[in-house]
């Protein structure tokens, strides 16, 4: 998925994957499924930049995306990261706003913390 993805938005990347080993239950497995595939999605889509703005940026051209699952007592830590830009909160304000999930009022009170935490809202996305 993520290298299909990447060959449609005209994007480099590597995946690696540590702690294939460990073992999850099915019924766990597919709980989480949808919201490890939509991470991956964001992290390639959102995440990565495309080829030219990586090395405009001084960055090689492929970027990385590290899915790390690890136990850790009866707990299954998974951990997903991408050596892409990072989230622009200018975005997330002005589509915010747009999208009506907040106003322009509430939004100037926001810290960029908040406007964070504002990706996790349904309806936010800042793809037009």
């Amino acid at each position: 998925m993520v290298r299909d993805l990447a060959r449609a938005l005209d994007k480099q990347v590597h995946l690696t994957i540590e702690g294939d080993e460990t073992e999850i239950d099915r019924s766990v497995l597919e709980q989480i499924k949808a919201p490890l595939t939509h991470l991956l999605r964001n992290a390639v889509d959102h995440g990565i930049e495309a080829p030219a703005a990586r090395t405009q940026g001084g960055k090689p051209a492929e970027g990385n995306i590290a899915l790390r699952v690890a136990q850790r007592g009866s707990t299954i830590v998974i951990d997903i990261a991408d050596d892409g830009a990072g989230i622009d909160c200018k975005q997330v304000r002005a589509s915010a706003i747009q999208r009506g999930v907040i106003d322009a009022v509430e939004a100037g009170r926001m810290s960029e913390q908040d406007l964070l935490w504002l990706i996790f809202r349904s309806g936010m996305s800042t793809r037009p």
